[in-house]
């Protein structure tokens, strides 16, 4: 039965995780039936996949009885704050909308050095109240 939840954190130095047994939040333990800490990677996916491996196989849980995998990452937050470059890409935007919301375009409120990093192409899609024709601006 699915009864697990995996959650994850990756961090600038470490990445840890907690898988819990929602059926168990009421005991001591509050569930948890195990955690692991291990170094961030450069490639975040690698570490990722480590720190999930680690608590499944110290719980001898399988990975089909997990509901759920939350990530939340301080890594992700630290290289918006710092405009990193190396560990930030270009992110597209689609917005469906109408005429109103093309008024403030995408990153108009970001700071110009971040904005310069993640800026990417921006479409709108027909929808909302109207249906103009498709703009792209880049």
């Amino acid at each position: 039965m699915k009864t697990y939840r995996i959650g994850v954190d990756v961090g600038g130095t470490n990445t840890d995780a907690a898988i819990i047994d929602i059926t168990a939040v009421d005991t001591p333990s509050r569930g948890v039936c195990a955690s692991s800490k291990t170094p961030t990677t450069p490639d975040v996916t690698t570490g990722v996949y480590t720190i999930i491996e680690n608590v499944l196989t110290e719980t001898g849980i399988d990975r089909g009885d997990v509901l759920s995998v939350a990530v939340g990452t301080t890594h992700f937050v630290n290289a918006v704050v710092q405009a990193d470059k190396g560990r930030l890409s270009r992110v597209a935007v689609v917005r469906l909308c109408g005429v109103f919301t093309r008024q403030v375009p995408p990153w108009t409120d970001f700071p110009p050095s971040l904005k310069s990093i993640i800026g990417g192409p921006v479409f709108y899609l027909d929808g909302g109240m109207s249906n103009p024709p498709i703009h792209e601006f880049n």
